[in-house]
């Protein structure tokens, strides 16, 4: 059974991913679990996984794939991303938009550039989609927010009600709302308002009055539109087939309803440059248009002028470029995060905080959705001036209420506020003199780390006050303002970029992190965490849902998410993070409990294999990362600790591997009297002077190496970056009857110098399963010291 994503049509510029020419589907050498997003543009390619990474190839001649070079033949990690945790993305002809999970949204290519540029909104997004330059996206309250400039800045349209999907072509754009209305702006046939151009304000779609839409793809000069019943209308430039119409002579103003899909009703579909594909509920694909190149996933032709049926069975997805298409086969599918957003999807939720409350309904509880729509958990509300009714929480963009012991859902319209059973209300005016219900709870304003009450500054605004919560975010006063104001970010970043707490009720420390934003954590215990980053810290204070950690080796200060930090511990013996051996070698402690400990053996991490339980007596330290540690070996008395070494200002650490000419590759052991010592292969215990670094166990570290006549290039040497890759720095391994020597990772590659040549080499993880280990370590020690 074929599984995987395909590729097919113009092979040049790398678009396919894959070597061969494109005229019939082939698979794309690519890891295709847990991909949650695709994006396809005119010769560019970017999937996104599950952890939020960013995977892109094809042309990257107007950095539409960041910082990669200007080729890219196989899919590799996209570093211009690396910052976010990406969980959409789309393409355009030479432009990158991606979603992050905090609900930010970031353009590159053209004239965005390689480093990804924000759009600016001060709500958060929840889909984005472009085109041949511009940049949508749909923000948490159904706004189209649409972006022409480099800057970032961009206009917000809103229409009756949210919309939920939206798509752009050459010079218009299409919407759809939650309840099915299909909207247009712009000046080109593909709008389907017949002779009446919307031109720059958005009007409901003449030609599907009546339908209820639940998708709209747009490219160029035509447009699709899917009903929620399956139905499919086109609509725009006829040539070549591009819609299916083939008796049609020039562009088609309104949108006219396709029948050549023998009964099968149509979930999704994509348009090219001059060709579109169309998705069925049983997973078969259907296109039409140009297909020279086998664009269409249907093989060789000039065009095919009706739709007609792949040769594919158990399609989830399809993506077209302009000259080329993408498919997923028998693989999950994407979920488009706007319809999910907006409880379009079944099992949909809004955030984190989803609560299915009976067997038809699943409300957002959050207090940012529902304050959203001016109300809190447990407000109670008159309902179209006849019955009360106690607020449940969000469902798309109705509110869910008790009424009567009935769970039931009504437009915000007919909702009125009756009372809260919480802290007191304030009602204030804002500095548009309208009256809006402010919420004193503590607890809502310390998610933006305030309290009501705390004195801020500005430094335009200069001295104000935080007056509560209101409508998903935070209000102020200022002495030189008049009226309430809101935050204009619900980032913390956007926050405390411009505002600094100097009055609170609480004890804080006003810490400037590594983003150079200074934020006020209130102060708390000391203790250490584990960080998302894998490196070790301090906590000097939490701020709303996120941690103040100093790195304990950069010392840099950063915010992390409490939830994703786990605190470290220890027994009788070890502590988490420590360094440890055991019979399956070098191991690491990533738990502890009474008499036993949970180690990570780097062989296992290598491979990809869990961690494993093993009793105290049958592990020995070898370094420690936090606090102290001592270890007797030969009679010697060694300070295995890493900050006796940084004591120092030595270059090796506990656990370390170095490459020396006198003693070969040594295992730096610590500190005995004020010296650092190794300990060589014959088992010889000596000062260590100087050495060439070849691998380090305890913390995340880089080396840069020389690439013959390119240049060089900066890896990982950080033993746990090497998860997945068989192979560590210093082992010599046997590849297609070469042999190459590891020397360290980037971008989930392992790069190797071959033996005798120096010429270096990347290797993927799924390669790698065809090496064999010559030697371990490499006798060929004079590679690391050049």
């Amino acid at each position: 059974m074929l599984q995987g994503i395909v590729s097919a049509g113009a092979p040049g510029q790398d678009r396919l991913g894959r070597k061969g020419d494109g005229m019939q589907p082939a698979l794309v050498n690519i890891d295709y679990n847990h991909i949650v997003s695709c994006g396809v543009g005119w010769r560019h390619n970017v999937v996104v996984y599950e952890n939020g990474r960013a995977y892109g190839w094809g042309c990257n001649d107007e950095k539409q794939l960041g910082n990669l070079p200007s080729e890219v033949p196989v899919p590799m990690f996209m570093s211009s991303f690396k910052d976010f945790h990406v969980t959409w993305v789309h393409c355009g002809d030479r432009i990158t938009v991606i979603l992050t999970d905090t609900g930010e949204a970031y353009a590159i290519g053209s004239m965005y550039g390689e480093n990804p540029v924000r759009l600016q909104s001060s709500q958060p997004f929840v889909f984005c989609t472009c085109s041949l330059g511009a940049v949508y996206a749909l923000d948490c309250n159904g706004d189209i927010f649409s972006c022409t400039t480099q800057t970032g800045k961009g206009v917000v349209s809103h229409l009756p009600e949210p919309v939920c999907d939206i798509a752009v072509g050459s010079t218009f754009c299409l919407a759809v709302t939650v309840s099915g209305i299909a909207y247009a702006k712009g000046n080109d046939a593909a709008c389907g308002c017949g002779s009446s151009s919307p031109s720059d304000a958005f009007q409901p779609i003449s030609s599907l009055i009546g339908i209820k839409i639940s998708r709209v793809v747009a490219y160029g000069s035509h447009s699709i539109a899917i009903a929620r019943d399956g139905r499919v209308f086109v609509c725009g430039t006829t040539s070549d087939g591009r819609i299916g119409v083939p008796d049609a002579s020039s562009p088609i103003s309104s949108f006219q309803q396709l029948k050549t899909f023998n009964g099968e009703k149509i979930i999704d579909a994509d348009c090219g440059d001059a060709h579109s594909i169309f998705l069925t509920k049983d997973g078969h694909a259907y296109a039409c248009g140009v297909s020279t190149d086998g664009r269409t996933l249907c093989g060789r032709q000039d065009s095919f002028l009706e739709p007609v049926k792949a040769d594919l069975s158990g399609v989830t997805y399809i993506r077209c470029g302009c000259f080329h298409s993408i498919a997923f086969v028998n693989m999950p599918a994407p979920v488009h995060p706007g319809l999910l957003f907006f409880g379009l999807l079944v099992g949909s939720v809004r955030s984190p905080h989803c609560v299915k409350l009976s067997r038809e309904i699943t409300a957002d509880v959050s207090p940012r959705s529902v304050s959203m729509y001016g109300f809190l958990i447990g407000d109670t509300v008159t309902i179209d001036d006849q019955s009360t009714g106690i607020v449940l929480g969000v469902v798309g963009d109705k509110i869910c209420c008790s009424v009567d012991g009935e769970l039931k859902t009504f437009k915000k319209r007919i909702i009125k506020f009756q009372k809260r059973s919480t802290d007191p209300l304030k009602t204030v005016k804002t500095s548009s003199g309208m009256e809006i219900l402010i919420d004193t709870k503590e607890e809502l304003c310390l998610s933006f780390g305030l309290l009501p009450g705390d004195v801020v500054s500005h430094p335009v605004l200069g001295r104000g006050v935080v007056e509560g919560f209101s409508r998903g975010t935070i209000w102020f006063t200022f002495d030189s303002h008049q009226g309430c104001v809101r935050a204009k970010s619900l980032g913390l970043a956007g926050i405390f970029s411009s505002l600094k707490l100097i009055e609170s009720r609480r004890k804080f420390v006003n810490v400037e992190c590594s983003d150079g934003i200074t934020y006020p954590a209130e102060i708390t215990r000391t203790y250490t965490v584990l960080t998302p980053d894998s490196s070790v810290g301090t906590v000097i204070g939490t701020i709303g849902i996120y941690l103040c950690v100093e790195d304990c080796e950069t010392k840099k200060k950063s915010l992390f998410l409490k939830s994703k930090c786990v605190e470290t511990l220890r027994n009788e013996s070890f502590e988490q993070n420590d360094v440890v051996l055991t019979e399956k070698g070098i191991s690491f402690i990533v738990n502890v409990f009474k008499g036993k400990v949970q180690v990570h053996p780097l062989t296992n991490i290598l491979k990809n294999l869990p961690s494993i339980l093993i009793e105290n007596d049958k592990v020995s330290l070898i370094a420690r990362v936090i606090g102290q540690g001592e270890m007797t070996v030969d009679g010697h008395k060694i300070d295995i600790s890493v900050e006796s070494s940084r004591k120092l200002n030595s270059i090796a650490i506990p656990g370390d591997i170095f490459a020396t000419e006198d003693d070969g590759f040594v295992t730096i052991l610590g500190v005995e009297n004020n010296k650092i010592v190794f300990r060589n292969q014959k088992g010889d215990i000596r000062e260590f002077k100087n050495g060439s670094l070849v691998s380090r166990n305890v913390s995340k570290c880089k080396r840069v190496f020389t690439i013959p006549r390119t240049g060089a290039i900066e890896l990982s040497i950080y033993t746990r970056d090497f998860r997945g890759l068989i192979f560590v720095p210093g082992d010599e391994f046997t590849f297609d009857s070469k042999n190459f020597v590891a020397l360290g990772t980037r971008d989930g590659y392992l790069w190797a110098n071959e033996v005798g040549t120096g010429v270096m080499k990347c290797f993927q993880p799924q390669v790698l399963q065809k090496a064999e280990l010559f030697a371990k370590p490499t006798k060929n020690i004079d590679i690391f010291f050049h």
